[in-house]
């Protein structure tokens, strides 16, 4: 029969899920093997360790065995809401109004790419417009254009990740999977502009009676045209150190 020794150790992890230890001596290897305890307060038992206790004639063994899992769903408040942003970068010519880049900043086709001419029609001054020192002087009737030499425009991307521990996988979080929602989850505190998620298939995976959940979202809410062009035209700005227009990018 196998026999508690030693003082057992426990460990909770920052998801709420339970790491419990317990050293036994047992009369035999196979004891040792066969006969621990499957559960301690519902805890499973998830691996062992063991080696002879004296020598290997005394046949008997000192074990170390663990449970792992959950004794009942910890509390939501421990759950991790991650909010990660990035920006990508899409090519030019998949810009969404490319007839507004061929309009406004003199785009053409050269061999399958979308080109900028390097300088743009200065702006005639209108009745009431403030004049400026370059109206005033005559100078170039040309500006350079912001766009010249961009060949990706980028787009920011917002991915939410929601992860847990739980006894059973959320039946919620299950029927959620591929769909489009409005709203992220209340955990998130989310104040950002208003968007579109795409709820990705659940990563999940079961240690002990214990399921680890990754809920994820990512945006599907693209920029307007407009607000591309101001991000093009500042991303420029800072390259060239030309001047836009007095247009800033802000934070969009």
């Amino acid at each position: 029969m196998a026999i508690e020794i030693d003082k057992e150790s426990f460990q909770v992890d920052r998801l709420g899920k339970i790491r419990l230890q317990r050293r036994y001596l047992t009369d035999s290897r196979t004891e040792a093997l066969t006969e621990l305890p499957k559960f301690v307060d519902g805890l499973p038992l998830s691996t062992i360790q063991g080696s002879v206790w004296i020598s290997k004639n005394d046949g008997r063994h000192v074990v170390d065995a663990v449970y792992e899992g959950l004794i009942k769903d910890p509390d939501e408040s421990l759950d991790e809401y991650e909010l990660i942003t990035e920006e990508r970068e899409q090519k030019i010519e998949s810009f969404p109004d490319v007839q507004r880049l061929y309009d406004e900043y003199s785009g053409y086709i050269e061999d399958n790419t979308l080109q900028f001419s390097p300088y743009l029609p200065k702006p005639k001054s209108r009745l009431g417009q403030p004049l400026t020192l370059d109206t005033m002087s005559g100078k170039s009737s040309e500006i350079p254009n912001p766009l010249f030499g961009a060949k990706t425009y980028p787009v920011p991307h917002t991915t939410a990740v929601w992860r847990m521990v739980r006894k059973k996988v959320p039946s919620s979080l299950v029927s959620s999977e591929g769909l489009i929602i409005d709203k992220l989850p209340s955990g998130f505190d989310y104040t950002g502009p208003k968007k579109q998620w795409y709820v990705k298939p659940l990563q999940k995976r079961k240690r002990g009676n214990a399921w680890t959940i990754e809920w994820t979202a990512f945006q599907v809410t693209g920029f307007t045209d407009l607000q591309v062009l101001l991000v093009l035209k500042g991303k420029k700005k800072k390259e060239n150190g030309l001047t836009t227009g007095g247009l800033t990018t802000g934070s969009l």
